[in-house]
């Protein structure tokens, strides 16, 4: 059995943008995601949602809403990723380990190079944009 990797991103909208953040460490370079991270043994999703915003863009977050989930199989291991719209947040995002962070519309998103869990995510975006 592989090994389950959970993952949670939130889903930051203001006026109409949605932030979406490009990772620096050379594996990923370049590629984008929503940001968030890994949920910690004893954690619910929305407590390490809650950690990883401060963490990753020094932002506390309410009112979280479950949007989507992806699972994405890799030789060694699965990468499940639970997604959720983030209500509202208390300051303005900063880059502490992204190599940046970008506010896009939703029409916008099929420009980036986002990471393979992150694609149904944005296609599921668009898909609601466009209904």
């Amino acid at each position: 059995m592989l090994q389950r990797i959970n993952v949670v991103a939130g889903i930051l909208q203001e006026e109409g943008r949605i932030l979406i953040a490009q990772r620096a460490e050379a594996k990923h370079e370049g590629r984008w995601e929503f940001p968030g991270g890994k949920v910690e043994s004893g954690e619910t999703d929305e407590a390490a949602l809650v950690r990883e915003l401060v963490e990753e863009l020094s932002v506390d977050i309410s009112g979280v809403t479950f949007f989507e989930e992806s699972l994405l199989v890799l030789p060694d291991k699965e990468i499940l990723l639970k997604t959720f719209l983030v209500d509202s947040f208390n300051g303005i995002p900063q880059s502490l380990v992204h190599a940046q962070l970008k506010w896009v519309s939703v029409a916008e998103l099929s420009k980036y190079d986002f990471l393979k869990a992150d694609v149904p995510i944005v296609e599921k975006l668009i898909n609601l944009r466009m209904n």
